[in-house]
């Protein structure tokens, strides 16, 4: 049983399904994906790029903000290091743009999307990779009520502008 508090929807999804995760930082929700839901493929797509310019373009480390790319570089050994045996799992070292293009609509019965977390970042991930999702497949993703540092809900307003515009019944945040 996982102590991640996302595990419990991952027990529900459907099994051998074609699963993405777009943004991955150490891989540490992408194992329990992949030992919960036993996703036939699972794709994971980060570019492990530091910018200064961007809060929260990671996940602190040791109650700080990753300072510098050293960070980044590590964050990718530690996701490769975790599926080297695994052949079902493909790691695409590309941003969130040119890993979408890979692939052709209605591709993915699950996309999680845990990238880049300002408006214009998730919005486009929502444009790109929404398409690449199967009819009755399932959007997930994740820090709905991150808060930019004037306070604004900028993910949550990405959300339901999308969720609206699209008319979207199924989906879920953490």
């Amino acid at each position: 049983i996982s102590s991640d508090k996302r595990a419990y929807i991952l027990e529900q999804l459907k099994k051998k399904s074609i699963f993405v995760e777009v943004g991955v930082w150490k891989g540490d929700f992408s194992i329990e994906i992949w030992n919960v839901s036993r996703p036939k493929l699972l794709v994971l797509v980060d570019s492990w790029k530091f910018n200064e310019n961007v809060r929260g373009c990671a996940p602190q480390v040791n109650g700080e903000e990753p300072l510098n790319q050293e960070f980044f570089d590590q964050a990718k050994q530690d996701t490769y290091n975790k599926f080297q045996k695994e052949k079902n799992v493909k790691i695409l070292d590309m941003n969130s743009t040119n890993a979408s293009s890979n692939y052709e609509d209605y591709y993915f019965d699950y996309i999680y999307l845990d990238a880049e977390h300002t408006y214009k970042a998730v919005t486009n991930d929502l444009n790109l990779w929404y398409p690449k999702l199967k009819k009755n497949g399932l959007l997930f993703g994740d820090d709905y009520y991150w808060r930019e540092e004037d306070d604004t809900l900028s993910l949550h307003i990405a959300y339901q502008e999308f969720i609206k515009k699209n008319n979207i019944k199924k989906w879920c945040v953490f």
